[in-house]
């Protein structure tokens, strides 16, 4: 130990105060206000950061605005504002821990096994992530008022003096201004509106929350739990007034004099806080608890006016391990603290005339402009950072990264010896003390804000099973179905190989495992509907498969659908019992026979569409109990008979399949009575004899296309047999089903068309919206209108309660409804307007919906108008920056994010750029990352050689197996690179690579897979 360290701890042994009275906190004035010792009142906002991630320019904007709404506080004495930025990768752990836990519980709630996954996420994510809070404190001095109302304040302050007891240890008495809070209260009230007006998230801390934050710069070690600890507040401040059960014995002479009564009282919330003891190690050590601090002051301040992001980025550049924190504290009196040093440079120019008088010249610049272009305040930066008691090289080291890294910032210099050191420590402690060592430095308030952190990102979700992270790894939680949002309507853009499809399965995944799932009683999965065209989906439904109990692993379905009869759907099925469609289910009958009338790019004319209508009424009112309903045949579903059997039911030559229907619902039957039904209702084919009939052909006879010329009676009849005909799916009554799977995902591959042709996109629409129909036809079952059917004689009665209670329960649960590769859809009007219906009814019946596409240009402008969430992960090409800044306006940053920054997965994550509309923060505009575990990324992976390699693992060696040696092999999440390495090798050799060639390739790599699985499998 040298001799300066000497001397510094015995200057701390005899000369320093105790940690508890360099704590300047006393007591509170309200639920809102700290009082100080004194006299001055603290409040604090808490700064989450900037909803719109604000580029140069708009940082501009935002200083400038905030330098309009504090220029008056700042223009007299008695103002000082604190900012106070921290980060710690502890408490990041601990938040991830906090979020991934309640998920967890979220999925075995639902009943699945999903810890290896959670497990896998804690790691990888808390690799990646850094936790940041951002403190203003605001104080407001005795000296803000006047010297006679300091003095008429001073008078009352005596006068209630002698009226309260003694307490020298307890700061229950409220020993405040009343002229200063009302100034104080206005300037944080005004302070946290301005900072809402720039787009800042931000609330203003109670009285406990403040305290916890002061503890938790005081100890680091509990920052990640702060809010397990609650202050003992005065007893007038507490909600519910009881009798105290015990007291403090006494503990000083006055005490037990009575004279002093502090021990009848809580303590003062600096005794509360000091709870430590706090010793000066050497010149630039302190401890305080079971951590070692340096800190030290900006001596000289920046050149230029850098981002704070930059020191951000560059302290993390050199490890995101290293904790630290940073103080800006703003006062007024920038000029009268230069009124010295512009004395003594007036008469000792001569002493160094260039220097001494460019420090002149500066004076002036700023004189000139104080009260005329700006404010001139005073300020002082202090910086601080730590380790455990044990690790005092982990402590140099980290001083010195952060020390160099406030040197690079702006060309400013630091000192790290500050004469006391525990003074300096506390003074980056937000809201402990307004006392500083740093030295004064004076610059215009527009400067000295831009140097503040107000551009950091932040999140309006405290909690999100997805969990993004900002490029310097603050993390940043998102809930898809939240109630922030008002609707539910996402769209994500992407082309080939920017992670779209992972994306979506990422999101998809954290809706099915969403704690807002997991309500009920009994483990039941939400309701997940996903259409794609090819096996996108088929990853994350093994992963829910394999986590379900195995009595349960049909609620987990993926399907590829076949055009031929035996996956026959029925676009006419109604719910179990209705002889008509709901209003929603009219509705996409109309609109998918619109699509089927039309040209492939528009809709009908209007007399078609109202032939459509008119037919659709007319078939199910021809096939009605009172009409010409569907007679019964024996034998044509066994399933069927062998239950009319065991109950002893006789039909007779007058049975219709509609009596069959109601007698095995009277008997519980349910299952039965869906597949008894599906012959009751009447088929796509039925509309020629509908159209037949003279109520509707006598409308339309005479009606023509205007384009055409054909009588569309005609062409009506012409093109309903036309589908009949080729599309063998359409052509009967339902075959196909999904039991009783609750997540589904349909593969449209087989059904439809590749192509641009008008003929391709209209049969890919046609599929498209079968699969929404069979995937949702009890997404929107509304209870009113089920009573109402049954009222109306639609429904017979002893179906009403079996409907009312899905309807209630259906109403509760999550619904997805989510569509991949819109593109080869064309845009075309009719499933424009299907989804813009289920948009619309979509926040009624608790379903979000999910529209993935190539780009932008994919989607109408009535969709964008619609969007709640935009998720681009590459823009794809300048027309579609284009489109999307005519769409929402991008700004300058937004648009190099889209050109520079979108560059698809790599090991840090998949880049995205999203906007989300919400209720009350309004339009949320930030630049993100995805990061998954391997783990993960091989269950979503939708790369050709990662699919076939996976689904060859799959067969045999099961999914989760799978999973764990792809992981471990290759942590990257994709073996693509390896295999077309082996290509690549086995070619040079001059082995010629055809189609079973590449084959063998993954067939050996999937042998060498196998024998690590066993090897795992036996550890």
């Amino acid at each position: 130990m040298g001799i300066a360290d000497q001397y510094a701890r015995i200057i701390g042994t005899f000369l320093q105060e105790s940690l508890s009275d360099m704590i300047r906190i006393e007591t509170m004035e309200d639920d809102q206000t700290i009082l100080m010792k004194d006299g001055s009142m603290m409040s604090m906002i808490v700064l989450k950061g900037a909803l719109r991630m604000p580029a140069d320019a708009e940082v501009v904007d935002m200083v400038e605005r905030m330098r309009i709404a504090l220029s008056p506080y700042l223009s007299f004495p008695g103002h000082m504002i604190e900012f106070n930025f921290m980060r710690d990768v502890d408490s990041a752990r601990f938040e991830l821990n906090t979020q991934v836990d309640k998920t967890a519980r979220a999925a075995r709630s639902l009943g699945l096994d999903l810890d290896d996954v959670m497990d896998e996420r804690r790691q990888v994510l808390g690799n990646s992530m850094v936790a940041e809070t951002i403190i203003i404190s605001i104080f407001t001095r005795p000296d803000v008022m006047s010297k006679e109302e300091a003095k008429e304040e001073d008078g009352i302050l005596k006068k209630n003096a002698s009226k309260n007891p003694v307490m020298v240890r307890s700061g229950s008495t409220p020993n405040s201004m009343d002229m200063v809070y009302t100034r104080h209260t206005s300037m944080v009230e005004a302070i946290n509106r301005s900072l809402r007006l720039v787009g800042q998230l931000c609330d203003i801390a109670d009285v406990t929350a403040v305290l916890r934050e002061v503890r938790a710069n005081l100890y680091p070690a509990t920052a990640a739990f702060k809010d397990e600890w609650t202050p003992r507040l005065p007893e007038w401040a507490k909600e519910e007034k009881t009798m105290k059960t015990f007291v403090n014995m006494p503990e000083t002479d006055m005490e037990f004099a009575s004279v002093d009564f502090s021990h009848l009282f809580e303590p003062g919330f600096d005794r509360q806080l000091a709870t430590e003891d706090a010793i000066i190690e050497n010149s630039r050590t302190v401890r305080i608890g079971d951590r070692i601090f340096s800190a030290f002051d900006m001596t000289v301040p920046p050149e230029t006016l850098p981002n704070f992001n930059d020191l951000v980025y560059d302290i993390t550049a050199k490890s995101k391990e290293i904790p630290w924190r940073c103080t800006i504290k703003i006062e007024s009196g920038g000029m009268h603290s230069q009124t010295l040093k512009a004395t003594f440079l007036s008469i000792f120019t001569f002493a160094s005339p260039t220097h001494n008088r460019r420090i002149k010249d500066a004076i002036e610049v700023l004189r000139d402009i104080d009260g005329q272009i700006d404010t001139v305040v005073k300020f002082r930066m202090s910086f601080a950072t730590w380790a455990k008691v044990s690790d005092t090289e982990k402590l140099r080291r980290n001083t010195q990264s952060v020390m160099g890294a406030v040197q690079r910032w702006g060309n400013s210099r630091a000192d790290g010896i500050s004469g006391d050191q525990l003074a300096t420590v506390l003074s980056t402690v937000p809201g402990a003390t307004m006392a500083s060592t740093g030295p004064v430095a004076a610059a215009p308030l527009e400067h000295v804000l831009a140097l503040c952190p107000i551009s950091r990102q932040a999140s309006p979700w405290d909690f999100g099973s997805v969990l993004f992270r900002t490029d310097d790894g603050k993390p940043w939680a998102y809930q898809p179905g939240s109630s922030k949002q008002t609707t539910w309507v996402t769209v994500l853009v992407g082309t080939p190989g920017s992670g779209k499809s992972v994306m979506m399965n990422a999101i998809n995944f954290a809706s099915a495992i969403s704690p807002s799932s997991a309500g009920g009683k009994d483990p039941v999965l939400p309701r997940l509907a996903m259409i794609d065209i090819g096996p996108s989906s088929s990853g994350m439904i093994s992963l829910i498969q394999e986590a379900l109990p195995s009595h349960r692993r049909h609620e987990a379905l993926f399907r590829k659908l076949k055009m031929n009869r035996e996956n026959a759907i029925n676009v006419f099925d109604t719910q179990l019992g209705m002889r008509k469609p709901t209003s929603n289910e009219r509705q996409f009958l109309v609109n998918f026979l619109s699509l089927i009338c039309g040209n492939g790019t528009e809709p009908p004319s209007g007399a078609m569409r109202g032939l459509i209508t008119a037919c659709i009424d007319r078939v199910y009112h021809d096939f009605g109990d009172d009409q010409s309903p569907r007679r019964y045949m024996r034998n044509e579903e066994y399933e069927v008979d062998r239950v009319l059997d065991d109950i002893g039911f006789e039909e007779s030559v007058e049975t219709v399949w509609w009596d069959i229907v109601d007698i095995l619902m009277e008997n519980g039957k349910l299952h039965e009575a869906g597949i008894a039904q599906r012959h009751a209702v009447p088929t796509i084919s039925d509309l020629v004899s509908a159209s037949q009939v003279d109520q509707v052909s006598s409308l339309y006879r005479n009606a023509s296309d205007a384009e055409t010329g054909q009588p569309i009676m005609e062409s009506f009849q012409r093109m309903i047999s036309e589908v009949v005909r080729d599309f063998p799916i359409l052509s009967t009554y339902t075959q196909f089903s999904l039991g009783s799977a609750r997540v589904v995902a349909l593969d449209l591959m087989d059904v439809t068309v590749g192509g641009a042709s008008v003929a391709a996109k209209k049969q890919t629409a046609l599929m498209y919206m079968l699969a929404r129909q069979i995937l949702t036809r009890d997404f929107f079952i509304d209870e009113a209108e089920i009573r109402s059917a049954c009222t109306q004689g639609y429904l017979p009665e002893i179906f009403l309660d079996h409907h009312v209670d899905r309807a209630r329960q259906n109403l509760q649960l999550p619904k997805l409804i989510c569509m991949d590769e819109f593109h080869r859809t064309g845009k075309i009007p009719m499933i424009t307007e299907q989804v813009l219906q289920d948009a619309r009814e979509g926040r009624k019946f608790n379903v979000d919906i999910k529209i993935a596409s190539q780009l932008i240009e994919d989607f109408p402008p009535s969709i964008i108008e619609i969007v709640s969430s935009l998720i681009v992960c590459n823009a794809g090409s300048e027309n579609s920056i284009d489109y999307m800044d005519s769409q929402f306006n991008l700004t300058e940053g937004e648009k190099r994010i889209m050109r520079y920054q979108l560059t698809g997965p790599t090991s840090r994550g998949a880049p995205i750029w999203a906007l989300f509309r919400l209720k009350a923060e309004g339009a949320v505009r930030q630049k993100l990352n995805l990061t998954l575990g391997p783990a993960e990324i091989w269950a979503f992976s939708t790369t050709a050689e990662d699919v076939a390699l996976r689904t060859r693992l799959y067969e045999s060696l099961g999914p989760r197996l799978t999973r764990q040696v792809l992981a471990r092999r290759f942590p990257g999440g994709s073996a693509k690179s390896e295999i077309e390495g082996r290509i690549s090798r086995m070619e040079e050799a001059g082995q010629k690579m055809n189609k079973d060639g590449r084959g063998d390739v993954v067939g050996d790599l999937v042998e060498e897979l196998k024998r690590q699985a066993y090897m795992i499998s036996n550890t």
